[in-house]
């Protein structure tokens, strides 16, 4: 309003769903259950403690960064409040950037994102994807594939209700 944009486009913009990777949420089966799991770009630090500050106290982290990315960096706030850390690769065309040697890793991201998922739902906890828009598109197919839900809204809203209910289908906190 306050660059004059038209009510209409306002209304549709805050209609539009939100763009993919982007604090994207996905139910998916565990081994004892659904698990919660947000998919988000995040591949800067900033990006990083946004996500990391709207998500639960305790998750699960998949990180995957670009050896040419600030990825250590970028690690640091979505680590802080990370139960456990899977590393994998973001990129099978580019070097991934190592990070710390107390992560898991496995080199394939639907590997990763699988063990992820089991280790999420053992500890009662969602899953933050994050590191890499490249990371991202590779994890996403996988996910959508095991979606709980058949409609990506009704995946984001059961993931929004295992995630404390702060979130809802149409919007995101990040």
């Amino acid at each position: 309003r306050t660059l004059g944009w038209p009510e209409p486009a306002l209304a549709r913009g805050l209609a539009a769903p939100a763009p993919p990777a982007r604090f994207e949420r996905f139910a998916v089966a565990g081994p004892r259950g659904p698990v919660a799991v947000v998919l988000d770009g995040a591949h800067d630090p900033a990006a990083a403690a946004r996500v990391a500050a709207a998500m639960p106290r305790r998750y699960v982290l998949l990180f995957g960064a670009l050896e040419r990315k600030q990825a250590e960096a970028t690690l640091a706030p979505l680590r802080h409040r990370a139960a456990c850390v899977v590393a994998t690769s973001a990129d099978p065309e580019e070097p991934s950037a190592a990070v710390a040697t107390d992560a898991a890793t496995l080199p394939d991201p639907h590997e990763a994102i699988a063990h992820a998922v089991a280790i999420a739902d053992a500890l009662g906890a969602p899953v933050l994807v994050a590191g890499s828009l490249h990371l991202a598109g590779r994890v996403r197919p996988w996910l959508r594939a095991h979606a709980l839900a058949a409609e990506r809204d009704l995946a984001s809203a059961d993931a929004g209700a295992m995630l404390g209910g702060r979130w809802d289908a149409s919007g995101s906190s990040a």
